[in-house]
């Protein structure tokens, strides 16, 4: 039972971080650099940034907190308790796009951002609508390791995925699947094959990524789950 409720609540927080993320993501081109070494950049953010920074492969938005709707407190609160006050820090997300060299209609957004009220850092992904359904599943490939990343809803313009570590007990995670990109020496999704085109490896670069984290971490908090 505590597993099932456990399971539940990562649901409820990874759907809550999907619909703020959605609230002020901004569609950006593939691969934006900024023409700025990404160790000069980043280390300028700080505390109260607020705006849209490039950082190598990479694409920095931060917002002003804003309230989760009543709904979603609702269903966050546990019986009896309270959920505390709202952050004053910034909310902030990582983009950045990958596509097809041969079919650019078959794209790809990761985005890493810090989920909901725990603060700990993973990441989900965009793609093109009309080559997966929700339920069903592609693979986001980190060194030896496959990670599974379930199609969880689609809209008309892009269908929302979420990595998910099967068979982990959410209570004894040793680490996200986003933190698992940080470290990996190789990472890739799978963009799926249709009728028309074979699947395909797309490639998550890595220019940029850890000092766009690092930015993050000064002006959010960030919690880290560390391996046993």
């Amino acid at each position: 039972m505590r597993n099932t409720i456990l399971a539940g609540l990562a649901v409820v927080v990874v759907i809550a971080a999907v619909f703020a993320a959605v609230h002020f993501h901004h569609r950006v081109a593939n691969n934006l650099r900024s023409g700025v070494h990404p160790t000069k950049v980043a280390p300028r953010l700080g505390p109260g940034f607020v705006g849209t920074q490039h950082i190598g492969a990479w694409t920095l938005t931060c917002i002003k907190a804003k309230p989760l709707p009543a709904w979603a407190r609702a269903m966050m609160t546990p019986a009896g308790g309270h959920l505390p006050p709202p952050d004053k820090s910034s909310h902030c997300h990582l983009i950045t796009r990958l596509s097809d060299p041969h079919n650019p209609a078959r794209w790809a957004d990761m985005l890493f951002v810090p989920i909901a009220k725990t603060h700990i850092l993973n990441t989900y992904w965009k793609i093109a609508p009309g080559f997966l359904s929700p339920g069903e599943w592609t693979d986001m490939k980190l060194d030896q390791a496959d990670i599974k990343v379930r199609v969880l809803l689609c809209g008309k313009n892009d269908c929302v995925l979420v990595p998910t570590i099967r068979g982990q007990d959410p209570s004894k995670m040793t680490k996200t699947a986003g933190q698992r990109v940080l470290v990996a020496k190789s990472a890739v999704l799978i963009f799926p094959a249709d009728e028309n085109e074979k699947a395909v490896a797309l490639t998550i670069p890595t220019d940029g990524l850890q000092a766009a984290v690092a930015a993050i971490s000064r002006i959010e908090p960030i919690n880290s789950v560390s391996m046993h």
